[in-house]
Formats: C-alpha cells, structure tokens, sequence
C-alpha cells in the first residue's frame, strides 16, 4: 500500500509515468497476494483510473472504474 500512496505522491509531483508504472507494480502485487476484491486492490484501481484521467484516457479510466467494484 506504501507504493501506491508514493505513487500519488509523484503523480502530485508532475511525474505521471513514473506513478503509473509504480501504482501498476503495486496493484499486481496487491492483488496477487490479497485477492482481487480486497479493500487496497479496489483503492490501487480507482487511483489508477484517476492517473488515467489526468494522462487524458478517460475510457481507460471508465474501464477500470468498471473493474475496481467487487464482484
């Protein structure tokens, strides 16, 4: 979870490759390790779409939005 929020840190920062890479590095192992539906997975995922909305994809965004709810 410490990654995710450095990754908003750097986003904040004006460094939005590196947030995006690093948030996607922590969301996989996230997920990996507490399973897609925990708390910090759906987080990691709506941070994610907000980097994806700030970078100008908002369908990226929508689709991701559209995943990060549990099942």
């Amino acid at each position: 979870m410490a990654r995710s929020r450095l990754a908003v840190v750097l986003q904040h920062a004006g460094e939005r490759a590196k947030a995006e890479a690093m948030l996607r590095q922590s969301l996989a192992a996230l997920e990996s390790s507490l399973g897609a539906d925990h708390p910090w997975v759906v987080r990691s995922l709506a941070t994610l779409a907000n980097l994806r909305v700030d970078a100008g994809d908002v369908q990226e965004a929508e689709a991701i939005d559209r995943r990060e709810w549990p099942r």
